[in-house]
Order: C-alpha cells, then structure tokens, then sequence
C-alpha cells in the first residue's frame, strides 16, 4: 500500500474508534489521525521497539514488553508532529496482553490517566499498541479502549468495587466489550478526570490539529463503498447482501447510530 493508502485506511480506522464515544457530551471527544509513517522510517529499526513472543507456534507481539519501549521512544520524540497527543503502534500482528495478577492492571495497554501527562506530572506524548488486520478495521475496539483508559474511564467488572458490571460495555475486558459505548460508571469516571485538569495550562486536549486526510469522516461501510467493495464481503464470504437498519436500541440510549446488516444466505441476519 502506497502512503497515502495507509493514511486513508488509518483516518477510517481513527474514525471508527471515535465513533464509540458518540454517546459522550461534555466532554465531547473528536479523535484526528495527524500522521502516520512506517514503524522502520519512524524508529530506524522495529527491533527496537517491538518485542515478540511465540505462543501455541504463533508469533505474537508482546505488548506488555513493547508498550514501555514506545513510551519512551515518542514521549520527547521531536520528529513526532505537533499537536499528537498519542502515538499508537498499529500491527498487522497478534498481540498478547495480560492482567496482573496481583494489581488486576491491563499490560500492553495504554496506562491510565496519561493522556497528557507522564509519572502524573510532566507533561508528554501517551503511547497505545493495537492489532488490526489491515482490511476489516478490526483495531478500532482495541484502540477506544484505550484511548477511553488514557482519559480515566474505569474498569467494568463484577470484581471491580468502582464500577460493578456484567453489562460488556467498552471496558469491560482487554478486548474491548461487545455494547459499543461505555458504561455511566466508566463515563462518570471519565467525566472526573476531564473536570479535574481541562482547567490546566497547555493542557494537549485543548488544541485542534490539523488532519492528514482532511474531509475523510468515511466509517468503515463507507469506505467500501468508494472502493467497490462490499462490507458484508469483506468480513465473511458468508453475507451476500448490504442494507441499513433501524438505529439499534440497546442499555443506556447512546446517539444514534445506523448498523450495517448483513443477510445470511441460510437466512438471518448478522449485525
């Protein structure tokens, strides 16, 4: 793919991600893809950076050793464009992620909180790490996950005594959970990071970068769409046919959002 494909599909890619806080007011939250360069143009070697680890035969990035490494390597990284407030190490590469085991924190995913800030104080660049296959913007649950972690939405889960939930919302896992939005608890938590530093001087939310694909706002269907490709194709040989639903009614009413069906050829639907 040529430059200029990639930072198409990584705007979409960026835009789906977005698309899970449209739910959200106050702070209303608009995502922009400012740049993105080849990992061994960005960092000279991608050995640098990327720790592997083999599992069931399998190659897989290991996050938890890599996260650190790119932390380090954009915090001050003067070549980084002005106005980036995360850097993400996109892999066309599985990556594995783990819990620990005695603080229950998400390694491999972006810390908590740092948005803007690194050791809670001094302000730098947040770094995340997601997976995505380069055709069904599969990184973009992955990717809000932690974009939603690094503005201080909390964890959802029945052992968390924060924020109690079996509802499978946003946060819910390290995959990201299957309701596209977070949960009023993660959002209020959200809600109290934002109130207590947009106040902040040079606080980096504050500015409005200037995109690298000016006027894509495309989703992923739209995208298809401009190339000739067909979304339910692209996912699965087994959908054959493209038609829009009725906005989907799901836990707390979210903004409205229109979800491409897919029919099934032995009948159904796949959402």
């Amino acid at each position: 793919q040529s430059d200029e494909e990639l930072t198409s599909y990584f705007t979409v890619l960026v835009n789906t991600a977005q698309a899970y806080f449209r739910g959200l007011r106050d702070p209303s939250l608009t995502l922009t893809l400012v740049g993105s360069k080849r990992l061994w143009l960005f960092s000279g070697q991608d050995e640098e950076i990327i720790s592997y680890v083999e599992e069931n035969r399998k190659k897989l990035v290991d996050a938890a050793a890599t996260l650190p490494r790119l932390e380090d390597a954009v915090r001050w990284n003067k070549s980084v464009p002005v106005g980036v407030d995360v850097v993400f190490l996109i892999t066309g590469i599985e990556t594995k992620t783990r819990e620990d085991s005695f603080t229950k924190d998400w390694k491999g995913l972006s810390v908590p909180k740092t948005i803007c800030f690194w050791d809670g104080t001094e302000m730098a660049k947040a770094a995340g790490i997601a997976h995505d296959d380069g055709e069904t913007f599969n990184g973009a649950t992955v990717m809000a996950l932690q974009v939603a972690l690094l503005l201080g939405a909390s964890k959802d889960s029945l052992r968390n005594r924060r924020c109690r939930s079996a509802g499978s919302h946003l946060t819910s896992s390290m995959k990201g959970g299957i309701h596209p939005y977070l949960s009023e608890c993660s959002k209020n938590s959200l809600q109290d990071f934002y109130y207590r530093n947009f106040e902040r001087p040079n606080i980096c939310w504050k500015d409005s970068p200037i995109p690298a694909d000016q006027g894509n706002e495309h989703l992923p269907m739209d995208f298809y769409k401009e190339k000739g490709h067909d979304y339910c194709y692209v996912h699965s040989t087994r959908f054959t046919s493209l038609y829009t639903c009725k906005p989907l009614k799901v836990g707390v009413d979210p903004a409205a959002c229109k979800a491409p069906c897919c029919e099934y050829r032995r009948g159904g639907e796949y959402r």
